[in-house]
């Protein structure tokens, strides 16, 4: 299983709401043609901050013959404990998600609202490799059906209805949005410090 339903739900109106009035007059980042966004926490406090594409380094087109760690240092990768400090958009309702998320046992890191713009997609990627815990908690806040999640195991759509959803992204996986109107999802790197989900012990199983 590459995704599951976390309990807890937000209100996404209020998330809508938020994005509109506080991000959207704020520039994104942009990484590439089609992705990029707003960092909700990041390594210095600035939106602009942890948008280094660490995916490379899981590439073997990237620096043949390297060795992982050459490829992490020459992309900039930070550690991920670094990315915690609450950026100038993370307050109001999205300040008080980011702590649900934490008191649900949810670590969160390098929280991030994740721009697919419309008719984009994302490279087929992996995140971490097979035997790293590397999970992201997902909550769309602006799609539609047409913007769909792949992996070896189907498609998927996450509609934005408050729920939100845990992602293996120590698996390759690929992101497609097939309307005219761009895809936000606020996504952060979780933890599972007391396993509520099937997730929090996977690397053992």
């Amino acid at each position: 299983m590459i995704f599951e339903e976390v309990s807890f739900q937000f209100d996404v109106e209020k998330l809508q709401n938020h994005v509109r009035q506080f991000v959207f007059p704020l520039p994104p980042h942009m990484v590439g043609q089609f992705f990029g966004g707003w960092s909700v926490l990041s390594s210095n406090g600035s939106y602009l901050d942890g948008w280094v594409s660490g995916d490379k380094a899981y590439r073997a087109d990237f620096m043949p013959g390297a060795t992982f760690e050459e490829k992490v240092a020459a992309l900039g990768v930070r550690p991920l404990a670094e990315y915690s400090k609450p950026t100038e958009i993370c307050h109001g309702y999205l300040a008080e998600v980011i702590q649900e998320v934490a008191r649900q046992g949810f670590r969160p890191i390098r929280a991030r609202l994740s721009l697919l713009k419309a008719n984009g997609r994302s490279s087929l990627h992996r995140d971490a490799r097979d035997d790293e815990y590397a999970v992201r908690l997902h909550v769309p806040i602006f799609t539609n059906e047409k913007c769909t999640f792949h992996c070896d195991e189907g498609i998927a759509h996450f509609p934005a209805d408050g729920r939100g959803y845990l992602i293996r992204v120590n698996r390759m996986h690929q992101v497609f949005n097939e309307s005219a109107e761009d895809r936000i999802h606020l996504l952060m790197q979780v933890q599972d410090s007391k396993g509520v989900s099937s997730f929090h012990r996977y690397v053992e199983e």
